[in-house]
């Protein structure tokens, strides 16, 4: 049985996990200046086709704003299991997929930032992948709201093995599915 207090640490855990992802997205989307494009990125002739075109160039990081990205990139970093899944919350080792969706976004916000090369970040994400093709549905049909990320066990959410799952969720799902239109 999980203490009170126990709780209470998962739930801080999860709250600042959800916290750094939110400040690392924000300063992707803070650091955009719009530029125009050079007429010379289009074959000659074709330059008028950048009229009113903007494009997104990344300004230089503040040192507040590296630190919070370096700090959110140490927590996904760490709690990345081998079978690809991200713990959703500090050294818990258990999962939905509004979690891998999460994920997903910091790694694409790492890889924009140079947090994490293009080799690395494309393996993580097949990992991600594949550890999603693999684990067991609910009913056959849909994934289970919690897994174990070590294990890919369908879990309830004080991670225990549930044979057959305790069913699915359509937000979860759709984050997941958001995230890997980035």
């Amino acid at each position: 049985m999980i203490s009170t207090k126990r709780r209470i640490q998962r739930l801080d855990f999860g709250l600042v996990f959800s916290t750094v992802l939110l400040v690392l997205v924000a300063v992707l989307m803070f650091i955009e200046i719009p530029e125009k494009r050079a007429s010379d990125t289009l074959p000659a002739g074709l330059e008028h086709m950048l009229d009113g075109v903007e494009r997104r160039a990344l300004r230089s990081l503040t040192t507040f704003e590296r630190d919070a990205a370096v700090t959110a990139w140490i927590y996904l970093d760490r709690n990345t299991q081998g079978t690809g899944l991200v713990n959703s919350v500090d050294g818990f080792p258990s999962t939905t997929l509004w979690d891998q969706g999460s994920f997903l976004l910091g790694l694409a916000a790492g890889r924009r930032l140079g947090l994490i090369a293009p080799d690395a970040f494309a393996q993580r994400v097949q990992r991600n992948l594949n550890a999603l093709q693999t684990v067991p549905l609910f009913d056959k049909s849909l994934p289970n709201k919690v897994y174990n990320t070590r294990t890919l066990a369908p879990v309830n959410y004080a991670n225990e093995v549930v044979d057959g799952g305790i069913g699915w969720s359509a937000l979860d799902i759709g984050r997941y599915l958001s995230a890997l239109s980035v």
